[in-house]
């Protein structure tokens, strides 16, 4: 067999397996959902969750590593809305993708080196503190 067979029948295959994997689902009707933040228990609650989010009656769920595959979504958007067990980051239109963090992933604001309070939003303080007002550094 040529490369350029292998390869084909190769990339049929992973697509064959790909369309069993999804119940016969095509891709304009299969969302992934990849989640940041969630432990083993997490996953487990929020594929079921899904499965109730789903269009029509059946439904088709796939797991690897911290990506969800569901199936049939149509309107992917209007899928996105409906999480509440996360904060939705991204809604890529393209592949299909949510993006959901579980928990507080949002950086700790720091005190500042002058020893005062932490500014009310990490972003908004300086990256290096202000010379002092007497002139003295």
């Amino acid at each position: 067999m040529t490369r350029s067979k292998f390869i084909i029948l190769s990339c049929a295959a992973l697509a064959a397996v790909c369309f069993i994997a999804c119940g016969g689902y095509g891709p304009e009707q299969t969302v992934k959902i990849q989640v940041t933040g969630a432990d083993a228990d997490a996953y487990d609650e929020i594929t079921e969750k899904i499965k109730t989010m789903t269009d029509g009656g059946g439904h088709m769920t796939y797991r690897l590593n911290n990506t969800i595959t569901l199936a049939p979504v149509t309107d992917l958007q209007a899928f996105a809305d409906k999480i509440d067990f996360g904060t939705v980051t991204e809604v890529d239109e393209e592949t299909r993708t949510v993006f959901v963090t579980i928990g507080d992933d949002e950086p700790t604001p720091v005190a500042p080196l002058d020893g005062g309070e932490p500014a009310a939003d990490a972003a908004d303080s300086p990256a290096t503190p202000a010379a002092p007002a007497d002139g003295n550094k």
